[in-house]
Order: structure tokens, then C-alpha cells, then sequence
């Protein structure tokens, strides 16, 4: 079973797919879970790493999901997820401290 506090950022993460339909229509229920839990792998990867400093957080997670996303989802699809699993990840610090 998934953590608490993990499952509720995969589900935000899941939810990003629904909301940005679009492209991502083509991705099955278990591709987008598959990705929402890919992005929570690079997201608590990137804050452990860069804690200290914010703005290396989002550079690493736009540069490690970028390529994740594209291939699945095309550029403007991956950019505003992308732009939204940082809006989430900055809550998501700030609410660590």
C-alpha cells in the first residue's frame, strides 16, 4: 500500500492527465497512474537533493520530466503539467517546514 502523503501527491499528479486532457485522452488509467508515480519519484528525488535551494528543485524536475512527459503527452501537454506538478511541489515544500 502507498504512504499517505504519497498517495495524495500521486493523486494530484493523476489528476494533472485529467485535467489537461487533450493528448493525454490516449493514456490509459494505468499509463497515467504509471507516470503520477514516476512524477513523485523525480519530485521527492529532486527535494531531497536540491533542499536548500528552490529553484534547483524546479529546474531538476522540469529537466527529468520533460522527456518522461513528451513522448507521452507532446510538448504543450508536458509543459503545463509540468508547470502544475511545481505549483504543487512548492505547496507541497512550503506545507514541509
Amino acid at each position: 500500500a502507498l504512504d499517505p502523503k504519497v498517495k495524495r501527491h500521486v493523486q494530484a499528479y493523476f489528476g494533472l492527465f485529467l485535467k489537461h486532457q487533450g493528448e493525454a485522452n490516449n493514456l490509459s488509467e494505468d499509463e497515467r497512474f504509471d507516470f503520477a508515480m514516476q512524477i513523485d519519484e523525480v519530485v521527492t528525488a529532486s527535494v531531497a537533493e536540491f533542499s536548500i535551494n528552490p529553484q534547483e528543485i524546479e529546474n531538476q524536475i522540469r529537466r527529468k520530466l520533460l522527456p518522461l512527459l513528451f513522448k507521452a503527452t507532446g510538448m504543450d501537454i508536458a509543459k503545463v503539467i509540468i508547470t502544475d506538478v511545481i505549483q504543487i511541489t512548492r505547496l507541497g515544500v512550503v506545507g514541509h517546514h
